[in-house]
C-alpha cells in the first residue's frame, strides 16, 4: 500500500481539493511524490577499521541530504601512517576534491566505502583492493564513509559485521478522480 509523502517532514501528499481544481496532469506530477517503500533490500556492509588509531568525530546523520551533519567517522592519525581498505572491491573514484586526497571503493554488494584526507594515494580508479591492503598515507587525520543506495551510514554499525535494510523509494502513480464525475 502506498505510504504518505514526508520532505522535511511536511506531508506533501496531494489534497483532493487540488487535484480537483488543477487537473489531471499536475496532480500527476504531484501525486508522483507518494511512494511505495516497501521494496526493502537487506546488504551487507561489513567493513573494518582503516587505521587502528581513536576516533575524534563521531557519525552524526544529517537531517537531509544537502544539511550538515558527519557523514563518517574521523580517526586522530599520525602523519605517514597507512591508510588500509576498509572493504574489498574495486577502486571507483581516487583523487582530489577540494584539494583533499579520496579513495572510494565499491564492493560487490555496491556499498561505497570512503577513505578520505590522505595525503597521498597509492590506488587509482579501476584497480583492484582487498581489505586490509594500504590505499594511502594519511595526514594528521582520515574520514571513513560507508554510502549505501547513496545514503549515509555510521561506519561502526558496519564493523559490527552488519547488515543494513535498505529501503528504496519506488515512485507511483496515485489514482486520479476527474474533477466532473469523481471517478478514476
Amino acid at each position: 500500500m502506498p505510504r504518505r509523502c514526508f520532505i522535511f517532514g511536511r506531508d506533501c501528499t496531494p489534497p483532493t481539493w487540488l487535484k480537483d481544481r488543477l487537473g489531471p496532469i499536475v496532480a500527476l506530477s504531484i501525486a508522483l511524490c507518494i511512494t511505495n517503500v516497501d521494496s526493502v533490500n537487506a546488504i551487507s556492509c561489513s567493513v573494518q577499521a582503516p587505521v587502528s588509531a581513536p576516533i575524534i568525530e563521531m557519525f552524526r546523520e544529517p537531517p537531509c541530504p544537502w544539511c550538515a551533519g558527519k557523514r563518517g567517522v574521523v580517526y586522530a592519525t599520525i602523519p605517514g601512517t597507512a591508510a588500509n581498505a576498509g572493504a574489498s572491491g574495486v577502486v571507483s573514484f581516487a583523487g582530489p576534491v577540494g584539494g583533499v586526497n579520496y579513495v572510494v571503493v565499491r564492493t560487490v554488494d555496491g556499498v561505497l566505502v570512503t577513505h578520505g584526507d590522505l595525503a597521498t594515494a597509492y590506488l587509482h580508479t579501476g584497480d583492484l583492493v582487498v581489505a586490509g591492503e594500504p590505499v594511502g598515507q594519511v595526514n594528521a587525520r582520515l574520514y571513513f564513509g560507508v554510502r549505501i543506495d547513496g545514503r549515509y551510514i555510521d561506519p561502526l554499525r558496519c564493523m559490527a559485521g552488519g547488515t543494513i535494510t535498505a529501503r528504496r523509494a519506488i515512485l507511483v502513480p496515485a489514482p486520479i478522480r476527474h474533477p466532473a464525475s469523481g471517478t478514476p
